[in-house]
Formats: structure tokens, C-alpha cells, sequence
């Protein structure tokens, strides 16, 4: 009786490591650099604008009719024994830009420039960890 209980209890360890490899994911976080991606230009005066401490610029006589900015974030991809946990989120922003007609003396055009429009947070990104996978025996 004692080996059958010795060969079970051998037996359902041997089945509980496996079980807690399977749930293991294998993922790593990986993390992806920011970037600035400018839409079509319209002709006006350039602009300069700082925005959370990034500098946004562009030649003069255009003006961008948005500008996406994805910060640096983290993806998760295939690496075993170890899995990703969430830190939390960030976001990208979008920036558009409108080309804002100036005056002399409030009766003659005198050039235009470019001005932000609207400032909006658009598609959440992912800040991720990774950590070890535990290996629960029973």
C-alpha cells in the first residue's frame, strides 16, 4: 500500500510541474522607442512648439496638419520562462495645426502662422515588466 501511495504522490508532482510550465506564457518585455510622426504640410509660417519637454519643428512655409507623438512604451514578445506583468499605461498624443492669418494694423494681411489647434491623448500603450515564472509545487 505504501508504494502505491509513494508511485501517486510522485506522480501528481511530476503532473503539477508540468501543468505550472504549460501556464508559464514565455513572453519578455520589449520596449519600443518613441517617435514623431508629422501629417501633410499646408503653406504658412513655420512654428517652434514645445510640448512635456519634446521640441516639435518644422521649416518654415509649412505648417504639419498634425503631429503623432508615440512615447516610448513596451510590447511583449516570445522568451521562455518568463512572463510580463502591467506597470501601468501611457498614451500617444495627437497635435493638430491650423494656419492663423495675421493682420497689419488689423485691416491688411500681413502672412500667417502656424498655431496648434487641438492637443488630444489617442491610443493607450503598455508599460511592462518582466519577471521569472514561479513554479508552484503541490
Amino acid at each position: 500500500m505504501h508504494m502505491r501511495s509513494l508511485i501517486a504522490a510522485s506522480l501528481a508532482a511530476f503532473c503539477g510541474l508540468q501543468l505550472s510550465a504549460q501556464t508559464c506564457p514565455n513572453q519578455r518585455s520589449r520596449t519600443v522607442p518613441g517617435s514623431i510622426t508629422y501629417g501633410p504640410a499646408n503653406n504658412c509660417v513655420g512654428i517652434d512648439f514645445s510640448y512635456g519637454g519634446l521640441r516639435v519643428t518644422q521649416a518654415a512655409n509649412k505648417c504639419p496638419t498634425f503631429a503623432l507623438i508615440t512615447p516610448d512604451h513596451d510590447v511583449a514578445e516570445p522568451f521562455e520562462g518568463t512572463r510580463v506583468d502591467s506597470m501601468g499605461l501611457t498614451s500617444a498624443t495627437l497635435i493638430t495645426f491650423a494656419c492663423k492669418r495675421d493682420y497689419f494694423l488689423w485691416i491688411l494681411p500681413d502672412g500667417s502662422q502656424c498655431v496648434v489647434d487641438r492637443v488630444m491623448a489617442t491610443q493607450a500603450y503598455g508599460l511592462l515588466v518582466t519577471k521569472g515564472c514561479e513554479i508552484v509545487s503541490g
